[in-house]
């Protein structure tokens, strides 16, 4: 089991994740940011992984791991040119009260992104989206 699958076993458990919360419910801040203790560059395996455990499935979880290839190159701790931030660019403000580095800790970057893309069936917030031909 590699650091990346024990960390996301872990904070899941200790976050009682069986299907991402609706936002409202989203914890605050009672862990570290998992960005300071994960490698800043992620397998597509550890990707997988994290995006199954926030819901993603079938050919939605195909499509979560090529928007975050194509959004951030799998590196946690890129920041796009709108302030977007970790593997799938989430942009601080659609985590309403919960603290701006949330949207750097993988796990949470991930529910964000199941969350605005509802549960993968609608990509067109990315601009990878369209590039990757995910939307009409």
């Amino acid at each position: 089991m590699s650091v990346i699958t024990a960390l996301i076993i872990i904070l899941c458990a200790a976050q009682g994740v069986g299907s991402p919360p609706p936002r409202a419910e989203m914890p605050t801040a009672t862990l570290p940011p998992l960005h300071l203790i994960s490698p800043p560059i992620l397998s597509r395996g550890d990707v997988r992984e994290i995006a199954t455990a926030a819901g993603f499935r079938g050919q939605q979880l195909e499509q979560a791991i090529s928007i975050a290839w194509c959004e951030s190159r799998f590196n946690v701790h890129a920041t796009g040119q709108a302030d977007e931030r970790g593997l799938w660019q989430i942009h601080p403000v659609h985590l309403r009260d919960n603290p701006a580095w949330y949207s750097y800790d993988v796990v949470m970057n991930a529910r964000a992104a199941y969350e605005l893309s509802s549960g993968g069936r609608n990509w067109s917030p990315w601009t990878c989206a369209f590039l990757l031909d995910l939307v009409d």
